[in-house]
């Protein structure tokens, strides 16, 4: 898509947002395990070292910003021109078919074997 060369085949899901899940997973789950680590330091009984303290801090703050950035970066997915058919997808659910068609040619066609076998 960038480089103006035709897409291969794909499935459900394009490369590049196989890409995003995994970086959201991973900055997302840093701050769940970074924000478990700061509310244990309030439990009673329970003193982690200042230097555990302080890489917790600076870890769990480093991935709100990535999270912050991935969201923002998500977003903008939608300055190029291909990726706008998907906004009302994001409130309605379904996506255009002929994009669907032209994008995941791969899950389109096992959408079709399946609607076939049904009906």
């Amino acid at each position: 898509m960038l480089l103006k060369q035709k897409e291969p085949p794909s499935e459900k899901y394009l490369p590049e947002q196989r890409i995003a899940y995994l970086y959201f997973v991973i900055s997302i789950g840093l701050v769940i395990v970074t924000g478990i680590m700061k509310v244990i330091k309030n439990i009673m009984g329970v003193q982690p070292t200042n230097g555990i303290l302080f890489w917790g801090a600076q870890l769990h703050n480093l991935a709100t910003v990535m999270v912050i950035l991935g969201v923002v970066m998500h977003l903008a997915a939608f300055i190029v021109k291909e990726n706008r058919k998907l906004l009302p997808g994001m409130f309605t659910g379904y996506v255009d078919e002929e994009y669907v068609k032209e994008r995941h040619s791969l899950w389109y066609k096992k959408l079709k074997k399946t609607y076939e076998k049904q009906y």
